[in-house]
């Protein structure tokens, strides 16, 4: 279902689109995703990955950088949506008014065959987090992450926004029961936690292995915990007594990235 035109919040498509941005667990279901923002869509247009529909907000038809983006994806047939249904969509306040509608790309290999580390989230349940990690794998030279049960969802608008454009270069797989998935993949799995015997800079990083990071609150489950090969400590000044998930997996990440390029 589709429409040249939404101008009211009764437009079946629009209905449409608001029912799959509001219900995560709906749009992982049927394999979509909404990019908001020209960044996610040149992103997306970078990497290859097929787009469904293009909405431009009103505000924003005509402007340089949506008719360049228009140019790009030029077989598809752009929907104009008025600026007050854009923001209502997107929950986004921005000088251009840009988003797409995409099917989630599947990766083309299973998940650990494509050599270098895996990053593994357990239970992190904060979107921005789940950005924020994405993003951090990425830039760390990760390439497969895996997301276990009660994590948020990768594809949804928050996570998407936080990891800006990271998704486009990582194989992504959802919804895993993790502490089976680490069990068979016959790699070194490594879970982060800050009272492990072992210091992150004493460990000995250069081969490939899976890093798991568990829950804003409670860290790594008891059953993640059963299958780890071993567990290691952010050194941190005396008084602290935690990071926040992101910043202790950019710490691991590259750290480990830092090794292999000695």
């Amino acid at each position: 279902m589709s429409a040249k035109h939404i101008s009211s919040r009764d437009n079946p498509f629009f209905k449409e689109l608001k029912r799959l941005v509001g219900n995560t667990s709906a749009a992982r279901r049927e394999g979509v995703a909404l990019l908001a923002g020209p960044h996610l869509v040149s992103s997306c247009l970078d990497s290859g990955v097929p787009i469904r529909t293009l909405l431009v907000a009103g505000f924003s038809a005509g402007t340089p950088e949506v008719s360049a983006l228009l140019r790009r994806a030029e077989s598809v047939v752009p929907v104009t949506i008025s600026d007050a249904l854009y923001r209502e969509l997107t929950n986004l306040v921005a000088p251009v008014g840009i988003a797409a509608l995409i099917d989630i790309p599947r990766g083309g290999s299973r998940i650990g065959t494509r050599g270098g580390d895996v990053l593994a989230l357990d239970g992190v349940q904060d979107a921005g987090n789940v950005g924020t990690l994405l993003r951090t794998a990425a830039a760390a030279g990760v390439r497969e992450v895996v997301l276990g049960h009660g994590c948020a969802s990768a594809w949804s608008i928050k996570v998407l926004r936080a990891a800006q454009g990271a998704h486009f270069s990582l194989q992504i797989e959802e919804a895993v029961c993790l502490p089976e998935w680490l069990q068979a993949q016959g790699l070194p799995v490594i879970g982060a936690d800050a009272s492990a015997p072992t210091a992150l800079f004493d460990a000995d990083l250069r081969n490939p292995h899976i890093w798991v990071f568990g829950n804003e609150g409670k860290g790594l489950s008891l059953e993640v915990r059963e299958v780890l090969s071993t567990t290691i400590a952010v050194p941190l000044a005396d008084g602290v007594e935690s990071l926040n998930v992101g910043a202790a997996a950019a710490i691991c990440l590259f750290e480990a990235f830092r090794q292999r390029r000695i």
